[in-house]
């Protein structure tokens, strides 16, 4: 298997299965939560309060993962490099729970009195899309898998065994039926004995 046959596409690999179309369906859900309100900001001070929301792919890490889930999506449909398609669900996985759960400047914030961050739909409509499309992809592989071991037939034994010619033969020697050796032991002793 050379280099270049990687990138091949059969037509077969186009087909839409009912887990492709999962996967797929996961990762325009995705998609759709980069645009939802990501995190809202809360102040209250004074008896003013103002608050602000922020859509993941106004940053730099939803620009990434806008990235991510296009070149995921392509490759789930053209069904290519699965191991790329799983980093680039932990890659949005990752990006996802950092900025929306595990960053310390959101905690930080929380700890000011008057102010808070909380989270908004677009965090768990990303969620649930990065779930769909990894198991949606996870499912597609083990079904081509499961394909592929059944369509594999075992190959029958040929009934009779074919000569082959051109090979060099041994020769068959017919051996002769030996005589029993006779125990020399008892003989002698039998002899002794008279």
């Amino acid at each position: 298997m050379d280099f270049m046959s990687k990138f091949k596409i059969d037509k077969s690999e186009l087909k839409l299965t009912k887990f492709k179309i999962v996967g797929l369906a996961g990762a325009l859900v995705a998609f759709i939560g980069l645009f939802l309100p990501f995190l809202t900001a809360k102040v209250s001070l004074f008896g003013y309060s103002a608050s602000e929301s922020v859509k993941l792919i106004e940053g730099r890490d939803g620009k990434v993962a806008l990235v991510i889930i296009i070149i995921g999506a392509a490759l789930l449909f053209v069904k290519k490099f699965d191991k790329a398609i799983y980093s680039c669900a932990g890659a949005l996985l990752f990006i996802v729970l950092y900025d929306g759960v595990f960053d310390a400047d959101i905690a930080s914030i929380n700890d000011i009195p008057g102010a808070s961050i909380t989270r908004g739909i677009g965090l768990y409509v990303m969620l649930i899309g990065i779930i769909a499309f990894a198991v949606g992809t996870f499912l597609e592989y083990k079904n081509d898998t499961k394909e592929a071991i059944s369509s594999v037939q075992p190959q029958q034994a040929p009934s009779t065994i074919q000569p082959t010619y051109n090979a060099p033969q041994q020769p068959v020697y017919p051996q002769q039926p030996q005589q029993p050796q006779q125990d020399t032991f008892n003989q002698n002793n039998s002899n002794n004995n008279l």
